[in-house]
Formats: structure tokens, sequence, C-alpha cells
């Protein structure tokens, strides 16, 4: 993060734009998926300070892999926020079945990045579903800047929602709002190995650390060529997840009454 601005600044910035923006949405109430991860629960505490506890509902929704997922729970509690614990990995069994079935028909197998990515859309369904069933609630997405610049992320996933307070902040710049909020402090041994922000795995799969691309993101420059044109690439090609829907532009008349017209 640029030396010039004020992590703290930044929060009361977003406090106030969460609830300037659920307004105008017509909406009171936000759902948060909280894993522990740095960025859902930083997101869950804005979302208190913005618009109060009882108008803030937690999912939890671990896998196996999840190590830090008490952490979670110690936010939900010291913050008083109204959760639930689901355990949807039934149902990801049930459509990686349905998948199994349609192997040597549209394909030959499903993807490796299927396997990843249908996690993440069951639980935005169960997110939406939940959202749906409390009235004037919206999902409050946990996507930071490093992932959403490279699309490092599940298309219509349990990234995506109506508001995303940190897609503008770095994994880095998350942490630091940790930080600042003085969240109730981790365990020492506790690793983010839940969350977006510290994946052990993900450097080697991008061929890139977060790190190098976090100091491109905020510097502007980026000492390998090679890594610089991946990034640009990745961020090319990925656009399309966070841009609203195409329609075609057809020439025939829309003569309703339109605010935004």
């Amino acid at each position: 993060m640029s030396k010039d601005l004020n992590m703290e600044i930044i929060a009361e910035e977003i406090i106030a734009w969460i609830r300037q923006k659920l307004a105008a949405t017509g909406g009171d109430k936000l759902i948060v998926s909280v894993l522990g991860d740095p960025e859902s629960v930083v997101a869950a505490v804005l979302a208190v300070k913005a618009i109060g506890s009882e108008n803030v509902y937690g999912i939890v929704m671990p896998n196996a892999r999840q190590g830090n997922i008490g952490y979670a729970y110690t936010i939900l509690e010291a913050y008083n926020i109204a959760n639930v614990t689901l355990n949807y990995n039934n149902l990801a069994v049930v459509y990686y079945d349905m998948l199994s079935s349609l192997r040597g028909k549209l394909f030959k197998d499903y993807t490796r990045e299927t396997i990843f990515s249908l996690p993440n859309r069951i639980k935005m369904t169960l997110l939406y579903a939940i959202a749906q069933s409390i009235p004037g609630s919206r999902i409050l997405s946990t996507l930071n800047l490093t992932r959403r610049w490279i699309g490092y992320t599940t298309l219509y996933g349990d990234d995506f929602g109506t508001l995303a307070p940190l897609a503008g902040l770095t994994n880095t710049e998350v942490l630091e709002m940790e930080r600042v909020l003085q969240l109730p402090p981790r365990r020492p041994q506790s690793q983010y190995d839940c969350g977006p922000s510290t994946k052990a795995d993900e450097s080697t799969e991008l061929g890139f650390s977060y790190s190098t691309l976090n100091s491109y993101l905020r510097e502007g420059q980026c000492k390998d060529a090679v890594i610089k044109a991946k990034i640009d690439q990745l961020h090319e090609a990925t656009k399309y997840k966070f841009e609203p829907m195409s329609f075609y532009p057809s020439p025939l008349p829309i003569l309703a009454d339109d605010a935004d017209a």
C-alpha cells in the first residue's frame, strides 16, 4: 500500500461505503461466508461496524482442508454475529456423481479446475438461498485485489456477491486492516490455509508470488519481464469475470420509464 494512505482512514471509508451501497440496493442486512481467513473475518467485522451485528449473519461452510476454522468462531463470538455451520460436502459428492455420469458423452472427463471450482459454486448457491430467505439481505463478497487482478477466483463462486469492500486491497493490505481493526489474536500456529491470502500451493501454481504481484500492482514495476507478461495476460483474459452480462443492443424501443436510462 502507498505510504501516503492511512489504513485507519480507509477502514472508515469502507464502513461508510458499505452503509451507502447496501442502502442503495434496498437492503439492510449482510450475509458473509466466514472461514477464519483474513478476508472473511475483516469483511465480517467491517460489516458489523457499518450496520450493527444484529444485521450481519455469518455462514461457516468448512471443508476438510481448513485448519484455522476455529478463528472464524472466535470472530463470530467476539462480535456477536449470528451464525450457522453448514456441511456441504455431501452436496459436492452428488454433483461429482452427476458429472461422472457424463464421462464419454459431453466430455472425456471433468477437469481439475472443475473439482476445485464446484464446491465454491455450491457454497455461493447456499449463500444466495439463505439471503433470499432473509428479507433485505445481501451477500458481502470477500474477494481481494490480489486475486481479482488476475482472476484467480471462481466465477459465481463464494468470492462473489452484491458488495465487495476488499476488492481494492491486496492480500497484504487486508492483513494490515486486520491489525488496524484490532481483531482478537490468532493462535501462533494458525495458518491461513483455508483462505485466499496464504494458500501454500498458489504461488507454485501461478508461477509467481503474491508479493511480486502486489509490488507490481502498487509500484507499477515488475523486474521479471516473463512474470509481468504472465500477470498482464491473466488480467486481460479474466476481466470478463467481473463485467456485467452483455446484452444485445436491440434496435427495438424500450418506452418504459427508467431512472438510469
